[in-house]
Formats: structure tokens, C-alpha cells, sequence
């Protein structure tokens, strides 16, 4: 490496260095201030708001790095341009790309090493802070009641106007509102003008006692008659005394890791596979889901009903009429063929008046045969027609007989009426499934695009600095103030869209890095050339000629 390679670089790394360090310092005091709640009155260990606080640093890292790059790379090629040794490279034959040749290979590594960070380190440590949070809000305040608010303890939330006594131990104004599983709100509500916290300072219980109060509870009916009432039970007492509790409480185990997130603790590949089975999941359901409907609204059973009884289409009533005659002359004929063999038979004459005609048809073969064929024809099964593709409801309608058509209809009504709020409810489910699918996508982009992000504002920044040709923390940290917003707020409007499905997951994590590509374009080209950040020239010539001639326009007239 050349020393001016080396030069550029070291100068680059210790602004680099400098701006991360500061805004980290800020991004852990945001946090503390987050999560100060979180750890009030918990009687939490400071090594375990410092492991919290650990653990939540890499999360920043995302929205740190490419501010960091911008800031940096603006600061110090505003410096060499301010103090003209950006002029003195350019005199010595070394463009501006030559200038960038080190922090380029820096730069083109850093965002290798952020990829292989946010896959690795950022879902290690997203694991361990979600469950950190976790197990410390099951922490609750075993002897921390706080004055003027409500303290959730067990099933109590307590408050009190005011403490006193050397541990105070001692309440003024209690109010205590008592929950009930499986009855949400507060119908048991107790107030006593005092109280003392009687409990030894190692015991599992909080023993406290009330004096001089009373006790309220609305009464919950079984019938909806007695609960239009609205009973309650409410009595006065001199001292009561409540134990709760703190066995439960108190026995958190802070390094449980049992909760599970459904994409930020997972890397590239499981994002794959999450995405990949979550995807599935979804299709398979929606097939089911849609099966199950046409299974209840009947679509599956039209082809096995529809059997042809009348034809209300007009275009094929004269077939109609001519099937039917046809079918009634071959009838007639078939009877009168039986009548006449019958006849033509000797012996069924002479045994007419003893033997029933019902009888005689069966005393010959040929008799026997024609009468099958015409119980064959009057028991010839329906004939049936597959409606399951039609959509034009005149066609359906004319395979069924008049009579049964406003059954049809009412039927589909009551059916379509029964059906829309569950396909609501479940259409809100598979809403909110796309999101989290959706999501999940994106969080995968994300660590792709961070990287190329890194690069893409470096070409940004750095030539920015050298038209500007500012250093220092003045005018070079409000441009990267201004194009990191831009930036940002790009990011957060399309990943928004991308979760409710108006763009692509794809689209949502790299909009912000495509319209910044040809902005770092623009800029290296401008600063390789030597021209301005904008050429207003073509505006700014035309009105100073135009002011010039005016002004000697106005000394001739005087003259």
C-alpha cells in the first residue's frame, strides 16, 4: 500500500471510528430511556441491565453503518478539499477515483463483514434480548409500592397517597383493585384510609393490613335478568389483612430462553425454509378453507342433482315437444302390438273369462319380452347434466321445474348470508399471516441490502465532500443528516407497503438503495469533472446579462 493510500485510509478510519462511537453513545442512552420502565422499582441487578443493554447494541448496528459511512466519507473528503490537498492530488495527476481506491476495497469488505453480521451476530443477539425482556417484565416489585401510581403485585394492583416510617411501612389512602381469573375489569374494589406493610424482609409473602375501610364487589349473575340488576356486596371494616403472594413472583429465572420470535432470531437459510414452510402452509390452508366452503354452499353436488325435468329455454322448446311426441306414438304403438298378440293367442281366449288380463301378457315369451322393454322404458334412470362449469344462472335454472325455484333461491341466500362472516373472520386470519410471510421476507432482503447500502452511500458521501469542500462537524454533518433521512424514511414507507402486500418484499428492502445508485453516480461524476453540485449557469448568465444591460440601459438615459 502507498503511502497516500495509507494516508486516505487512516484518516477515513479515525473519523469512522470517532462518529460510530458517538452515535452509539446515543442510540444506548435512547434505549435506557426506552426501557427505563422496564427496569423501575425491579430491584434488577446493574449486570443485568448491562447484559440487556449488550445484547440490544447490535440491533442499532443497521441503522448505525450506513450513517456512519455517510458521515465519515463526507467529513473527510470535505477536509482534503477544504485544506486543498484534494487540489494537490489532482495537480500530481491522481483523480479522484484513484484518491477512493483504498476505501473502496475498505468499503467493499465492510459490507461482506456487515452481511456476515446481520446474519449471524444480530439474530444471536436478537435471541437473547427478546428473552432478557422477557423474564425481566415477569419481574414484579416484591416491596416496591410506589407513591401516586397503581403497583401491580399478583393479583393486586395497590396505590397509595403517600408512605412514610423508616421502611415505609406505613400507607395513607389505599386503594386496591383485586383481579378475578376468567373475569376481566375490576369489580372488586377495597379503600381504607391507611395500612401497614407487616411482612419480614426475606418472606415469600407480603402481608398487609388495612384500617378503618371498606370493601366493594359487583356480584356476576348466572341469568341475564338478575345481571340487568346490577347486585354488589358491600361491607365496612375496622382492620383487614391481605397475604399475598410472592413465591411466583420472585422466582424468575432471568436466563430462561424459551421464547421464540418467527423471523427475527433466524438467519438467511432458516429465513429460507421459514418462508418457504410458511408459504406453504398458507396455500395448503387457503385449499382446504376453499373446499370447505363449496362443500357447504353445495357447488360440489350440483352435477350429481341436476336431473333434466323441464326445459325453460325458449330456443329449445319445439325439441322438446317433439321428443315427447315421439316418445308417447312409440308408446302407443307398443301397446297395441301387446293387445293384438294377446288376441291372436287361442288360448288366452278361451280362458279370458276365468283368468285375469294382468295374467295373460306373461303366458307368452313374446308378450313377456315387450312388456319388459316397456318397464324398461318407463324406469329408464334420469338423465343427468354437469353444471359445475356453468356461470349463466338462466342455464342452471332451466334444468330444475319452476316450483323449485324459489326454494333455490332462498337456500343460496341464507347460505351466502351464513358464509360471509366467516369468510371475513378468516380472511382477517390469512391477513395477518401475509404480514408476518411478508415480514419475513423482508427481514431477509434486509441483510442483503445493508451491505450494497454501506457501498452505494459511500459514493454518495464522498464526492458530496469534495464539492462541498467543508470538513469538521458543520455543513458536512447536516448534508448527511439530510441524505440519511431521505434514506431512512424511503426504507421505513416501502417496507411498510411490502408488509401489508401493496409491493414486493424485494422492492420494499431496496427501494431506497436503487434511487440512491444513480444519486452516488451523479456525484462521482460531477466531482470527477470538477463542475458544481448544480449547474445553474444556463439560469444564472442569461439574468446577469440581462441586469448588466439594464443598468447601462439606465446611465444613458440620465446622460
Amino acid at each position: 500500500m502507498k503511502i497516500l493510500d495509507r494516508y486516505i485510509l487512516f484518516s477515513f478510519l479515525k473519523t469512522f471510528f470517532s462518529v460510530f462511537v458517538i452515535l452509539m453513545l446515543i442510540f444506548v442512552l435512547q434505549a435506557i430511556w426506552t426501557f427505563i420502565s422496564d427496569f423501575a422499582g425491579k430491584d434488577i441487578e446493574l449486570i443485568v441491565i448491562a447484559k440487556f443493554l449488550f445484547y440490544y447494541l447490535p440491533y442499532q448496528v443497521p441503522l448505525l453503518l450506513p450513517l456512519t459511512i455517510l458521515v465519515a466519507s463526507i467529513m473527510t473528503f470535505g477536509d482534503f478539499a477544504e485544506n486543498y490537498e484534494f487540489a494537490a492530488m489532482k495537480s500530481a495527476g491522481i483523480s479522484l477515483q484513484r484518491a477512493m481506491k483504498s476505501l473502496i476495497v475498505f468499503i467493499v469488505l465492510l459490507g461482506f463483514a456487515t452481511f456476515y453480521f446481520s446474519n449471524t451476530v444480530i439474530p444471536w443477539a436478537e435471541f437473547k434480548a427478546i428473552n432478557l425482556k422477557n423474564n425481566i417484565a415477569k419481574v414484579k416489585p416484591a416491596m416496591a409500592i410506589v407513591e401516586g401510581v397503581f403497583t401491580q403485585i399478583g393479583e393486586y394492583n395497590i396505590k397509595v397517597t403517600k408512605k412514610s416510617g423508616d421502611n415505609g411501612q406505613y400507607l395513607d389512602d389505599v386503594i386496591i383493585h383485586q383481579k378475578i381469573k376468567g373475569r376481566p375489569g375490576n369489580y372488586t374494589v377495597i379503600k381504607s384510609k391507611s395500612g401497614e406493610l407487616a411482612s419480614e424482609e426475606n418472606s415469600n409473602y407480603l402481608k398487609l393490613i388495612l384500617y378503618d375501610g371498606h370493601y366493594y364487589d359487583e356480584i356476576y349473575p348466572k341469568t341475564f335478568e338478575q345481571r340487568q340488576k346490577l347486585p354488589f356486596v358491600k361491607s365496612s371494616f375496622g382492620e383487614h389483612v391481605i397475604n399475598i403472594d410472592l413465591s411466583q413472583l420472585n422466582n424468575v429465572d432471568l436466563g430462561d430462553e424459551s421464547v421464540s420470535h418467527p423471523y427475527k432470531m433466524l438467519n438467511a437459510s432458516e429465513l429460507i425454509i421459514q418462508i418457504d414452510s410458511a408459504s406453504q402452509g398458507v396455500n395448503k390452508s387457503q385449499a382446504r378453507y376453499q373446499n370447505l366452503i363449496k362443500q357447504r354452499n353445495g357447488f360440489y353436488s350440483v352435477s350429481k342433482r341436476e336431473r333434466i325435468v323441464k326445459n325453460y329455454n325458449k330456443t329449445n322448446t319445439k325439441d322438446a315437444a317433439k321428443k315427447s311426441s315421439t316418445k308417447d306414438t312409440s308408446e302407443k304403438k307398443l301397446n297395441k302390438k301387446i293387445d293384438s298378440n294377446i288376441s291372436k293367442s287361442p288360448k288366452l281366449q278361451l280362458n279370458t273369462s276365468q283368468i285375469p288380463n294382468s295374467n295373460l301378457s306373461d303366458s307368452t315369451p313374446e308378450n313377456s319380452k315387450l312388456i319388459d322393454q316397456k318397464k324398461r322404458k318407463e324406469k329408464k334412470k334420469p338423465t343427468y347434466k354437469d353444471l359445475s362449469g356453468e356461470s349463466d344462472m338462466q342455464t342452471i335454472l332451466a334444468e330444475y321445474p319452476d316450483r323449485e325455484w324459489g326454494q333455490i333461491f332462498s337456500r343460496a341466500i341464507s347460505t351466502v348470508n351464513s358464509v360471509i362472516p366467516q369468510v371475513q373472520n378468516q380472511q382477517n386470519s390469512y391477513k395477518n399471516r401475509y404480514i408476518v410471510l411478508n415480514k419475513t421476507e423482508t427481514h431477509l432482503h434486509n441483510k442483503y441490502a445493508l451491505g450494497v447500502a454501506c457501498v452505494i452511500l459511500f459514493f454518495v458521501g464522498a464526492p458530496l465532500g469534495a464539492i462541498i469542500r467543508k470538513g469538521g462537524i458543520g455543513l458536512p454533518l447536516v448534508f448527511a443528516i439530510l441524505i440519511f433521512l431521505i434514506y431512512h424514511f424511503l426504507g421505513i414507507f416501502a417496507q411498510n407497503s411490502a408488509e401489508t402486500g401493496k409491493i414486493s418484499p424485494f422492492l420494499g428492502s431496496w427501494i431506497s438503495t436503487f434511487i440512491f445508485f444513480p444519486v452516488g453516480f451523479y456525484f462521482t461524476y460531477k466531482a470527477t469533472t470538477d463542475q458544481g453540485f448544480v449547474n445553474i449557469d444556463f439560469i444564472a448568465v442569461p439574468i446577469r446579462k440581462l441586469l448588466i444591460k439594464l443598468k447601462l440601459n439606465k446611465y444613458k438615459t440620465r446622460e
